[in-house]
């Protein structure tokens, strides 16, 4: 094996591959750590594979600028990532010469050839498992909007073991709407995403993205520069063994993610977002910032495991009481408008009696962290009172009884791409007084 290649673009080639083989490596497994290097006359592809994703990359001046690519002798070797990237870190930015002897991988200057680092080589080469003849998924989606929606929703993942079903995102595709989901059991978020001009497909597709390889698909699209990514699902095929996958195509490079089916179950969503709430009020993300934070203030002296706070509306000054349910309290007043941010008339949805709920305040912290990126606007908070479930005694049957309080978010347009976006948070009440 026997190439020249530009340091400073093979640097930033290396970082996706680089990220797969040493972040969420299956304990154990015989390729981590590892990146093969694969010299071919017009290409030099890098392998790497962590158990649970692997990535192809081929790096040559059809995807690369200024590559200075060229190879005299084709070969393979396999190195640790990190010693790779060491290594090309530690050397100026300039051309350098990749050569195979002796067991080692010798690193050098191209303009001065004593100027070199050597990196020791494995006796086996990455191998990224095959995958079916035909995947039954395929569709391009824009990248800068699918990583946003992706990033906006993967705080919310389960980090609870006993919450197993929940430690992944949910992908779904049908007619020209594509929406992510995540949450842990209490609390769940949904981004969904219309195209104005684009359809995938007739039939509703799910696709599970495990937990675990969340942040490396995150690395590799935010590492590309690609307009479109291709999303593929590849069934599971008995003919010649290989499980099922999940593929995305960018910058001609393929990250595979696998240990897709060991999720299959999911909460109908659907039936909390088109329910029919008896109240739903507007409201300031802002003035529920301040809410929020002093609510938050109190959990330093609050010795339950349980932080409580309690939402009810004050329909003489048109008015939300937001109070922590702590020994030392916090309360705040959050106006409900008649205007949006816009100037328009809302219409709220004001049921009849006393109206409240009470929640865990964490829920309301995430309500206000993790949402649209204009916090100057309203958002919707549609509930059910808890005061339907007074006399109800039973903590199990009251829980049952109970409905989520489903957050709507303002719908953003984008002019430019030809979508819209939808972001909602749904959470439970909480039984205890």
């Amino acid at each position: 094996m026997n190439f020249n290649i530009n340091s400073a673009v093979f640097i930033d080639a290396i970082k996706s591959a680089n990220d797969v083989s040493t972040k969420n490596v299956t304990k154990d497994f015989k390729y981590g750590e590892k990146i093969t290097i694969q010299a071919k006359k017009d290409e030099v592809v890098l392998l790497s594979y962590s158990g649970g994703v692997s990535l192809i990359s081929p790096i040559s001046a059809s995807n690369f600028d200024n590559i200075e690519y060229n190879c005299s002798e084709e070969g393979r070797a396999t190195v640790l990532a990190n010693n790779l990237s060491d290594a090309l870190s530690s050397l100026p930015k300039e051309t350098v010469n990749f050569s195979l002897a002796n067991n080692e991988v010798s690193v050098s200057l191209v303009s001065d050839s004593d100027c070199f680092r050597n990196l020791t080589t494995f006796d086996e080469y990455v191998e990224i498992p095959s995958r079916g003849d035909k995947s039954d998924i395929c569709v391009k989606v824009d990248r800068e909007a699918f990583l946003k929606s992706f990033e906006r929703v993967s705080f919310a993942v389960s980090e609870e073991d006993s919450m197993f079903q929940y430690q992944c995102i949910l992908l779904g595709m049908c007619g020209n709407k594509i929406q992510l989901i995540s949450g842990n059991g209490s609390r769940f978020v949904v981004d969904r995403m219309k195209w104005a001009s684009q359809s995938f497909g007739d039939e509703e597709s799910k696709i599970f993205i495990p937990k675990q390889n969340i942040s490396n698909i995150k690395k590799c699209l935010s590492e590309a520069s690609c307009e479109y990514i291709i999303i593929c699902h590849w069934p599971s095929d008995t003919k010649n063994g290989s499980a099922e996958q999940l593929t995305i195509e960018f910058d001609g490079m393929t990250i595979c993610v696998y240990n897709l089916e060991i999720y299959r179950s999911y909460p109908d969503v659907d039936r909390i977002l088109k329910y029919n709430y008896t109240n739903s009020i507007f409201s300031s993300l802002k003035d529920w910032t301040y809410a929020v934070n002093g609510s938050l203030m109190t959990k330093r002296t609050h010795e339950d495991t349980i932080h409580n706070t309690e939402v009810k509306y004050d329909r003489k000054k048109n008015r939300l009481l937001v109070e922590s349910r702590t020994k030392h309290k916090s309360k705040t007043t959050i106006p409900v408008p008649q205007l949006d941010a816009d100037s328009k008339l809302i219409d709220n949805i004001i049921g009849e009696g006393e109206l409240w709920f009470r929640c865990n305040t964490d829920f309301f912290n995430n309500m206000i962290s993790y949402s649209v990126p204009d916090k100057n606007r309203d958002i919707m908070i549609n509930f059910e009172s808890q005061e339907a479930l007074a006399g109800i005694q039973d903590e199990k049957e009251m829980k049952k009884k109970m409905h989520p309080i489903l957050i709507s978010y303002p719908e953003y347009k984008d002019e430019i791409k030809n979508f819209t976006e939808e972001f909602y948070m749904f959470f439970t009440m909480s039984a205890k007084q």
